[in-house]
């Protein structure tokens, strides 16, 4: 029910017409909280116009949950008239509850002083006189509203963030951050994140409790420690006597209404530009946290096997077109697409007895590729003209060789090397100019500058292996706007000095020699390193040997 009231709420105004449900799913107690706080929101895409005095009873009802009531107000701030402000002042100016109070308290100082384009509207029209008590406004302790607005002449940011307490908990219930970006006249609502979570401190109470008493009972004579018991257990069976069967009721209903209040409850919902991208509770956590383990199951009976794994994920997949007005009279259109794309390619075999023998051999290529397009333009007679800012990420790395260890005693390394050339980093920025079905590459090639950087060859050459970095960009990039009109490339690559050289190989033996009828023993440690490579000697000596002497 939680996913479909999440479906209404994103439905707008299709869920018109389940208003008398939601309505209904409020006032209704016997209805779980986290539900009736779904049926709240639900009304948040809902016109205006619409019935909304089930949110207006929920919120002036003091008896209410207290998260119910704040978020019964946040809905009705949304479609904000004359009868809403005096129905928060009448309740406000009554309030008993110092959450309640606060978070409204907060939320119209926040709203009086805000510089946020879209709270203008009703700064205005809030009343002088609304405010007629004053809250804690320690964050911390009390539910509370904050709202913070960056202005730089060209664009603005809101941040704007909400904390919600309940008196059943000292841990925050609900939190909330959004980020609205103002530019070209416009609101982008970029990022908004919402968690909730209930029941949470007997989860930390198991974490971080402690057994004091426990310790000072066992610290006492075994004698005190009886005739205290002895004592207790007396009490307990005099008070027996003073117990009506109606107390003893009362306390097993209330015992049991803690004991099914007592499960761990949460959900986290993340948006970008006012749409959801994802919604999960924790049943769904943990649903997919058993998938995992599953199919985590199957990559490790396959490694098991011999054979390979290939696994691909498209993690962030994001597509936005907006219609702006211009000065012209044709729309501008600004169109953002963003994808990603990461692969693993896995195989190998494992014999392990123990961590002093064992073998390991295969190989790990995983690869990221991330991409974003934003194009801007105008729709004219022939065709769409503007400009098109294309960025890339990738990588593009692999790890192929083998482990042996036999008793403890040698160890023997290997690390295959079969490609020339290995890109660990590419990054692309590239501007161009679209005209209809065509695309031509914007090129400053005169401001253009171009640096290439390696590793010394005399270092390299111990290795086989050279590490080098390529950059190009316009000279007219610092400080001229971003993105930049020309090119800009960055590489960073290990590139093969020797072609023949396909595999490193290191030996290590281990030898213990007891010296019999003498005063010390001798361990002996020799390590014979080798290689395949072609011409290039990375070697001192042949044999190396470390002796450590134990005096007996």
């Amino acid at each position: 029910l939680l996913h479909v009231l999440k479906a209404v709420e994103t439905a707008g105004a299709a869920g018109s017409d389940l208003i008398s449900t939601l309505s209904r799913c409020v006032q209704n107690h016997s209805v779980p909280l986290e539900l009736r706080l779904a049926a709240i929101r639900a009304f948040r895409r809902i016109p205006c116009h619409h019935d909304r005095r089930a949110l207006a009873q929920a919120f002036q009802r003091q008896q209410e949950n207290v998260e119910v009531r704040i978020a019964a107000y946040q809905q009705l701030m949304h479609c904000p008239n004359q009868e809403i402000f005096t129905i928060v002042k009448k309740t406000l100016s009554n309030e008993k509850s110092s959450q309640v109070g606060s978070f409204v308290w907060s939320h119209l100082f926040n709203i009086q002083k805000t510089e946020d384009p879209l709270k203008k509207d009703l700064m205005e029209s809030l009343p002088d006189d609304i405010i007629s008590k004053d809250f804690e406004a320690e964050p911390w302790k009390y539910s509370s509203h904050m709202d913070y607005t960056v202005d730089t002449g060209v664009a603005a940011a809101n941040i704007e963030g909400t904390v919600v307490f309940s008196p059943e908990s000292f841990l925050p219930r609900y939190a909330m951050a959004n980020l609205t970006v103002h530019i070209l006249g416009r609101a982008f609502n970029l990022l908004e994140i919402s968690l909730r979570m209930e029941n949470l401190e007997p989860i930390l109470k198991t974490i971080f409790e402690e057994h004091p008493l426990a310790s000072a009972d066992h610290s006492r004579p075994k004698a005190q420690t009886d005739s205290t018991r002895h004592g207790q257990k007396d009490r307990n069976s005099d008070g027996d006597g003073c117990q009506s069967t109606a107390l003893n009721s009362i306390k097993t209903k209330f015992t049991e209404q803690r004991k099914r209040d007592n499960t761990f409850r949460c959900w986290i919902n993340v948006k970008m530009f006012g749409n959801d991208l994802t919604f999960m509770t924790c049943d769904d956590l943990q649903a997919h946290q058993r998938k995992l383990s599953l199919s985590t199951a199957g990559v490790v009976v396959k490694l098991l096997k011999g054979q390979e794994v290939k696994i691909s994920q498209r993690p962030i997949v994001l597509s936005e077109e907006l219609v702006l007005p211009s000065l012209s009279g044709l729309p501008m259109r600004l169109s953002i697409n963003m994808s990603t794309l990461l692969s693993l390619r896995l195989k190998g075999n494992a014999n392990y007895k123990n961590w002093s023998h064992f073998s390991l051999a295969g190989y790990v290529k995983p690869n990221a590729l991330v991409a974003i397009s934003v194009r801007a333009g105008v729709d004219g007679a022939f065709g769409r003209v503007g400009l098109e800012w294309v960025s890339q990420l990738k990588t593009f790395t692999s790890l192929d060789g083998a482990v042996y260890l036999h008793h403890g005693q040698s160890l023997k390394v290997v690390l295959n090397t079969p490609e020339d050339v290995m890109d660990i980093l590419t990054f692309s920025s590239r501007m161009f100019r679209v005209s209809g079905d065509s695309k031509e590459e914007l090129m400053a090639t005169r401001n253009l500058k171009e640096k290439n950087t390696c590793t010394p060859k005399t270092w390299s050459k111990m290795v086989g292996w050279q590490l080098c970095s390529d950059v190009t960009y316009p000279l007219t990039l610092m400080g001229k706007g971003f993105p930049p009109l020309g090119p800009v490339l960055f590489t960073l690559r290990l590139q093969k000095l020797d072609k023949g050289l396909n595999q490193y190989l290191l030996e290590a033996a281990y030898t213990f020699v007891p010296q019999v009828g003498k005063i010390s023993d001798i361990r002996v440690y020799r390590i014979f390193p080798s290689s395949t490579c072609s011409w290039i000697n990375i070697f001192v000596d042949p044999e190396t040997t470390f002796q450590s002497t134990n005096q007996i």
